[in-house]
């Protein structure tokens, strides 16, 4: 991550520990495997003050914790989390990265033998919300629904409006350019000449960007332990 991606993910986590300070009966938080940048970055908020965990030193959360206690949080997913269990640590990867390679949270904790699970969006909305949110928006909504205990109204409570919305700015944008190039194309047919848009137009199904454009699961993680 580039330094202003650091500052995005210590600011998340910032508001993260804020919303756990504010339960009656918060979760424990453990942050695993901070870089130097990023623990720089946090202390801008007085992070050595807070009451966490730290777990320095190793390359997976496996190695912190035995893989049968671990729920790592994945919005790849098949299984889907119902309800959340107390004897559980539940995993969520601290990485603000704008080019996800789609299943790359999964397939690292598949290799590492840890059971994964996605938030219910779909299920309870309608629309096709964007599944792929900041850290501290994922630990309101476990937040809203421990003390709640309904998954609708704890996503409702915690997902920006925006989140909602089955085309996000720059959907629209590509869909807007995607509209002038027809448009154009058609003007050029018009004039006897022939035009192929599928030349000039992104693949609007992909959901993987380039491979120039990915970028690597960080190590730090964040886990809301076990009560």
């Amino acid at each position: 991550m580039n330094d202003k991606e650091i500052r995005s993910l210590a600011n998340q986590l910032k508001l993260s520990y804020g919303s756990i300070k504010q339960m009656p009966e918060p979760f424990q938080l453990v942050f695993c495997n901070p870089s130097e940048e990023l623990e720089h970055s946090l202390e801008r908020f007085g992070a050595s003050n807070w009451f966490i965990q730290w777990r320095r030193g190793a390359v997976s959360v496996a190695k912190h914790f035995s893989p049968e206690e671990l729920v790592y949080l994945s919005p790849d997913s098949p299984n889907v989390l119902e309800q959340m269990d107390p004897t559980k640590i539940y995993v969520i990867g601290g990485i603000v990265d704008k080019s996800r390679k789609k299943g790359a949270s999964l397939n690292a904790a598949t290799e590492a033998g840890i059971t994964t699970v996605r938030l219910p969006i779909q299920e309870h909305f309608t629309e096709r919300l964007d599944h792929i949110l900041n850290v501290n928006t994922v630990v309101d909504v476990l937040i809203n629904f421990r003390e709640l205990g309904d998954w609708p109204r704890a996503l409702d409570i915690a997902l920006p409006q925006r989140k909602r919305s089955n085309i996000g700015r720059k959907a629209i944008r590509r869909r807007q350019k995607q509209q002038m190039l027809q448009t154009t194309c058609a003007e050029t047919q018009s004039k006897g000449s022939a035009c192929n848009v599928k030349q000039h137009l992104p693949n609007f199904n992909s959901t993987e960007p380039p491979e120039s454009e990915l970028s690597p699961i960080e190590d730090l993680s964040l886990w809301l332990d076990r009560d």
